[in-house]
C-alpha cells in the first residue's frame, strides 16, 4: 500500500498540529499548577460578580491529569447584608473535578464535587428575601 504524496502533507500537518496542542496544553497545566492562587483570584472576582458576595478562599492546588481537579481549602462565602450570621456557607475544604473532554471543546463541566466539613445558613428575613437569592447577580441564562 501506498500512501500518495497529498496524503503524507495532511499526515504531517496533523501530528504538527497535534504536536503544537500538546505543548500548549502542557505549558498551560504548568502554569496553572505552578500558580494556582492567581486562578483562585480570577475564580473568585468571577463569583463575587455575578452573586454580589464576597468569597473567601483559602490556599488552592491544581491537578491536571486525566480528571483535572481544584482542591481549595477555608472557602466562605459571604450572607447578605440583613443576614444573622456573616457567612452564609463555608466548606473546610472543596474539592471540584471537571471534564477533560468537554476542556477540549471549550466547555465547563463538573463531574464531580466533593465537601469536607460543609456548614450552610439559609435565611428569610421579615420581607420573606431569601439569603440564596442573588437575583442581583448577573448570571448567564
Amino acid at each position: 500500500m501506498t500512501i500518495s504524496k497529498s496524503m503524507k502533507i495532511a499526515l504531517k500537518i496533523f501530528f504538527a498540529l497535534t504536536s503544537l496542542i500538546l505543548i500548549i496544553l502542557i505549558f498551560f497545566g504548568i502554569y496553572l499548577t505552578t500558580s494556582p492562587n492567581h486562578f483562585i483570584k480570577i475564580l473568585t472576582a468571577q463569583i463575587e460578580e455575578n452573586t454580589g458576595r464576597k468569597l473567601m478562599a483559602g490556599e488552592a492546588e491544581i491537578s491536571l491529569f486525566l480528571h483535572p481537579e481544584i482542591i481549595i481549602k477555608d472557602v466562605s462565602l459571604a450572607n447578605a447584608d440583613w443576614g444573622s450570621r456573616k457567612q452564609m456557607m463555608t466548606v473546610e475544604i472543596l474539592r471540584v473535578k471537571f471534564n477533560l473532554f468537554a476542556f477540549f471543546l471549550g466547555e465547563i463541566l463538573v463531574d464531580e464535587i466533593h465537601m469536607i466539613a460543609p456548614d450552610f445558613y439559609f435565611e428569610k428575613n421579615t420581607q420573606g428575601h431569601a439569603n440564596w437569592d442573588f437575583n442581583d447577580g448577573d448570571f448567564p441564562v
